[in-house]
């Protein structure tokens, strides 16, 4: 469960955090199948979900017919692991500061945890429109559990309208951009982590008039 804020982090214990957004974001139940998949693919015609028989996953079944249900695991699983993403982000951004250890790449940590915060909240708001969007650290007791809503999962944050939403995503991205590698900076194993190009990529896709 992440901490509201971690008093006085070392470099492995922020880099920790950082490697967490990583593996939620690759883990086997991808962020992105539901938005990618179960909201896009499943419901074009060239397309069919479940395995063999699309009765198999009701819940991608009932995307696939346009009968989707509120309770729905894969949209449940979806909401929970973005903001489990969130809280880890944010933990970073709030903390990392008071470390005593290179500020060069306190500011990195910093730019990769904007980054990723903006591209999860950018995906939850094209999904379910104004979403709570929160920017300093919080309690978010999921404990990687993604299958059950419990009272304790409610985001503690006020939505904000798709205006302010995106306002907040440049101010970000704008930030993260400055201070991001270029991508032919980053060498194995590290290619894989948020670069200043993606990080313009996203701003692009958020504000047009940006590119």
């Amino acid at each position: 469960m992440p901490t509201f804020c971690i008093a006085s982090p070392t470099q492995y214990d922020v880099y920790d955090r950082v490697e967490r957004i990583y593996v939620e974001l690759g883990s086997a139940n991808d962020l992105f199948s539901v938005f990618q998949v179960v909201l896009g693919e499943s419901r074009a015609d060239n397309a069919e979900v479940g395995g063999e028989f699309c009765n198999e996953v009701p819940d991608y079944n009932a995307y696939m017919y346009y009968e989707p249900n509120p309770t729905s695991h894969a949209l449940l699983k979806y909401w929970l692991r973005g903001y489990t993403i969130i809280s880890y982000c944010n933990t970073i951004i709030d903390s990392t500061h008071l470390g005593d250890f290179n500020e060069a790449l306190k500011q990195r940590y910093i730019a990769e945890a904007k980054f990723i915060r903006s591209l999860i909240i950018f995906t939850l708001a094209n999904t379910f429109g104004a979403v709570p969007y929160p920017v300093h650290s919080f309690e978010w007791p999921t404990g990687g559990v993604y299958n059950d809503y419990f009272e304790s999962n409610k985001v503690p944050f006020e939505v904000l309208s798709l205006s302010d939403i995106y306002q907040q995503i440049e101010t970000d991205l704008i930030e993260a951009i400055s201070v991001l590698p270029l991508r032919s900076e980053l060498n194995h194993p590290t290619s894989f982590r948020a670069t200043s190009g993606a990080a313009q990529a996203l701003l692009g896709g958020c504000n047009p008039k940006m590119w």
